[in-house]
């Protein structure tokens, strides 16, 4: 705010001044800087908020994609994983199309292992309203090969997602240049 009027009288004022949020939004910050208590810095602010808003809106994100195949799981967020010190667990939430709908951390582990617990996971899935989930780790030592604990943990969750008719899709381990499903 400024100029006898608080932020949100300013607010008001430009919003109805220019008909609607979208029409502000496409405003100069030289025409935005004229208004008596926005200024040069605050104009400059409020539209490079905007443009942050717009590229956001249009990124082609993994969540685009429908998430049916693991090397799409792998070309999605290898980069992301591979470069991880320990092991990090992530659920994918999916609805029916297969389409991500939510991407948690579930559990940080040591450099070998991450531990997690169906409720856990699950629990992402039904706040989410999800009809399916993949899990998703690391393996530090840059292996793919799945441990006697991903098996159990693959076995635990997929009896688990039968029961609430949420079914464990996959369950893709992600090195730098690999994976397994």
């Amino acid at each position: 705010g400024g100029s006898g009027r608080n932020a949100i009288e300013l607010g008001r004022h430009l919003l109805k001044k220019h008909d609607h949020l979208f029409a502000l939004s496409k405003t100069h910050w030289r025409m935005l800087a004229h208004e008596p208590g926005i200024g040069t810095a605050k104009a400059i602010r409020l539209s490079a908020t905007f443009e942050l808003a717009r590229r956001l809106n249009s990124l082609s994100t993994p969540e685009k994609h429908k998430f049916n195949a693991p090397e799409v799981i792998f070309n999605a967020y290898r980069h992301r994983l591979a470069s991880l010190d320990q092991e990090v667990l992530f659920v994918l939430v999916l609805n029916t199309k297969n389409e991500l709908l939510a991407l948690e951390e579930v559990s940080r582990g040591v450099v070998n292992s991450a531990i997690a617990h169906p409720r856990e996971i699950y629990h992402a899935a039904i706040r989410h309203l999800g009809t399916g989930i993949i899990l998703m780790h690391n393996h530090p030592s840059q292996s793919t090969a799945p441990s006697q604990a991903d098996r159990e943990l693959t076995k635990i969750v997929s009896d688990a997602g039968r029961l609430l008719n949420i079914p464990l899709v996959d369950h893709v381990i992600i090195a730098l240049n690999g994976y397994f499903s």
